[in-house]
Order: C-alpha cells, then structure tokens, then sequence
C-alpha cells in the first residue's frame, strides 16, 4: 500500500503593482476643534542654519583645543624630518614663514570680528531711526486682525514719540554706564517727601522710607539705571532650556540693586509702573534681535502691567515697529496678572487680540486661584499659566489637593494652554510636582537670573 503523498498547496503570488500592506484599524480622526486648540503657535519665521561664527563658547573652545592638538602632533612629525633631510637653515626658514602665516591667520580673524561688531552696532542703533520713522506714520488698525496697513498723516508726523523709544532703543545710550547727575522725574514726589539722608547709605531696604524709594526709582529711570536680567525656563523632565523670562532690575549703585518687592508697589501707586515697563521691554526687543543674529532661536518672556497696555502712545508705537519687524513679534510672550485679566475691559481686549495677530503670545503669572474662567483666557488668547510653587504645594497639603491640580492640568490641555510652575529653589519640591505632568519649570534649580548687556 503507497503511503498517502501531502498534496502540495500552490500560492499565487500577487502582481507587485497590487500588492496590498497590512494596515492598522482605522482610527477615527479628531475634531477639527481639537486640532486647532492643540496645535502649537504658527511660526511666521523660517529656522535658519547655524553657523559656526554664532556657536557656543563649549563648542569653540572644544574645536580650538581640537585644531592646536592637530598642530602639535603634525609638527611633531614634520620637524623632525625637515631637521634630518633639510638642515637647521631649512628648519629656521620653515619655523618663520610657519609664524608669518599664524600672525596674518589671527589677524585676519581679528579684523573679521570686528567688521562684524561694527556691523551689529550700526543696524542696533538704526533701530531707533526704525522706530521713529513707524512713530511718523498713523497705523491702521482695528485690532481685529494685523496692521491694515501704514499711511502718512501730518498729524502723525506731528505728533512726538513716545519718549521711552526714544530714551532706550539706541543701543550706544543704552551700553552707557555712567553715573551722571540728573533731575528727578517731575511730578513724582512733592517738596515735602524729599529727605536729607544721603541715598545710598544703607543697604537695608527694609529700613528704607517710601520716598526714598521713590527717589531712588525716579533717578534710575531718569538716568537709565534699570538693567536687563534674564532666567531661563526648562522643559520637564530633560531640563533642557526652552524659553528665558526677562526681569528688570533698579541698580541703585554697581553690582546692588533694588528688590522688586520694595519698589513694585509704590512705582504702581506713583504710575511709574509703566515707565519701568517700557524700558524693559524696549531693551528686550534689543537682546531678542541679538538672539536672532546668534540664531537662539528661543522665545522670551516680559512682564507688562495693564497701566502699559493702556499706554495709548507707547501702544501705537510698538504695534508700528513689530509690523515693520514681523520676526520680533513671535519670540515675545507678554505675561499679564491674574488680577489684571479680571479686570480687564474691551479696549485692552482689543490690543491683545492685535498684537496676537501680530504673531505675540500672551501668558498669565500670579495665579493664586485655581478656579479659572477659561473663556475668559480663550478672550485674553493666553497660551501659558505661570503658578508659583508654593501655591501648587500648598494646594497638594490638602487632601483633594493633587485631584484639583489634576483636573486643573487637564483643563488647561483641552484648551491647548501649557503650565509653567515658577521659583523652583530645591529637589524635593520638583519630585512633588513631577506626577502632575508640569510640562515646564522655572527658578534657582535650573539657573538663576543673570544680567545682560548690549557688548
């Protein structure tokens, strides 16, 4: 009897052409709405290559350590043979045409870095002609979209521009540190606040009256002692540096200045509040074009009060320049209280929505109440929540603590809108925020604020 034979199973193999992938089950497409409020900010920048003129100070001094090792070992080998094959004359004559060609490389790299200094100082301080050509000009807008469009007025030309432009957007004012005698701002303090102590006798603020104080602020915004500070916010949990917030300081004499607890108060009591705010965003829009030409390509927060915001002149004048620097406008994040957006009427709503269109975000600081009224932030076109750490803290003490700040979280990512927990100071307080997905983080644990300059 035969043993039973396996029938063979031919496969016909499909054509190439019709050959069909396994596919994963179809999944359902979100909503349009939830695409929108999820996608990040349009960048109406291109991201350029960078360049090996603009790298870090790590990344230059690795290449020269690298390049001098190079050289060293090549001579190693060279020498030797030129003095075996050549003689010492041969040797001598190549050492000196060897130091002639060093000498004109390190010049030519001198006179390269300068040209380039030169040519950075010129286009700083044409900003200022920037900006009072925009400040000539009426800018039409209606704030429900970007600049209709900038026509010439002879009210406008007429008009003066606001002072602060003036004051600070010229970059060889604004690198000039000299102490010089100027007086007070008119109509801050009356003849029967100024005392007869010396200003700078005590280092004690606490000590310090409020008119001291108040002279003390009016001469540094007279003079332009308010400095630049920046401190970096991190991305959680890589701790790698995704934005800088910007802080101005009151220097009351080198390398000592005001807390901004003892000052912030009275300058909004007194409406200096707005002048310090001027100057620090007028010397932001300064370090954000240097951070353009090194290619940083990072976006910067700044503080701005409601008082600025209301500034009619200084608002028409920045909305002027930032049509006429389109690539400013998305690297700044203004930051508004909380207190503020309460509060804040139809007009102000407006100007948010223009500078929005202009490509600016907006960011909310000071939270102390976790009950937000999200259609009031959707209206306020916030894209940021800023909350001190001791208030998240406090808030997880209480039993249902972490539950509220969960379901805080999650409400702000339905509405596309991602939180910054600030003044992070120590270890154990990031470990407690870590299980509430906090997408960034801020203060003294990442790096503390420190002071630029426009050399």
């Amino acid at each position: 009897m035969k043993p039973a034979v396996r029938p063979r199973i031919r496969i016909k193999p499909s054509p190439a052409g019709n050959a069909r992938p396994l596919l994963p089950p179809h999944q359902p497409k979100s909503s349009l709405n939830e695409k929108i409020l999820r996608s990040p900010p349009p960048k109406t920048h291109k991201k350029r290559k960078k360049s090996r003129i603009f790298a870090l100070p790590e990344q230059k001094t690795v290449l020269q350590a690298l390049r001098i090792g190079a050289i060293c070992v090549a001579t190693g080998f060279v020498l030797p043979l030129i003095w075996v094959y050549g003689g010492a004359i041969y040797l001598f004559s190549v050492l000196m045409a060897a130091g002639a060609g060093a000498a004109l490389y390190f010049s030519v790299g001198r006179m390269k870095k300068f040209l380039r200094d030169r040519t950075y100082r010129r286009k700083s301080s044409g900003s200022l002609d920037i900006v009072r050509e925009a400040a000539g000009k009426q800018v039409e807008t209606s704030f429900d979209g970007q600049a209709q469009g900038v026509s010439p007025s002879p009210a406008a030309v007429s008009r003066p521009q606001h002072p602060a432009f003036s004051a600070y957007m010229d970059a060889a004012q604004l690198s000039d540190e000299k102490e010089f005698s100027a007086p007070p701002l008119p109509g801050y303090f009356g003849p029967d606040d100024r005392e007869t102590v010396p200003l700078f006798q005590s280092n004690n603020f606490a000590d310090w009256s409020d008119a001291k104080v108040i002279r003390c602020v009016s001469e540094a915004i007279a003079q332009k002692r308010i400095d630049l500070f920046i401190q970096p916010i991190v991305r959680l949990p890589q701790r790698k540096r995704r934005f800088y917030e910007m802080y101005s300081r009151i220097r009351i004499r080198p390398d000592v200045y005001l807390p901004a607890e003892r000052y912030i108060g009275i300058a909004k009591d007194r409406h200096m509040l707005a002048e310090i705010d001027n100057a620090l965003l007028l010397r932001g829009l300064q370090l954000i074009r240097a951070a353009d030409a090194g290619n940083l390509n990072r976006s910067f927060f700044c503080n701005i009060s409601s008082l600025t915001l209301n500034d009619e002149r200084f608002m028409r004048d920045l909305i002027a320049f930032l049509t006429q620097n389109r690539l400013l406008a998305p690297r700044l994040i203004f930051e508004l209280n909380q207190e503020d957006i309460k509060t804040m009427d139809g007009g102000t709503l407006k100007i948010l929505d223009g500078l929005s269109h202009l490509g600016c975000r907006f960011a909310m600081d000071g939270v102390t109440d976790f009950a937000l009224d999200f259609d009031r932030i959707r209206q306020c076109r916030i894209r940021y929540v800023k909350i001190p750490v001791r208030t998240a803290l406090r808030k997880i003490a209480h039993p249902e603590g972490f539950a509220a700040l969960k379901r805080l979280k999650d409400g702000l990512n339905y509405y596309g809108i991602e939180m910054i927990v600030e003044k992070i100071e120590a270890e154990k307080q990031l470990i407690e925020l870590l299980d509430a997905d906090i997408e960034y983080g801020q203060g003294y644990l990442f790096g503390e604020p420190r002071k630029w300059s426009p050399e």
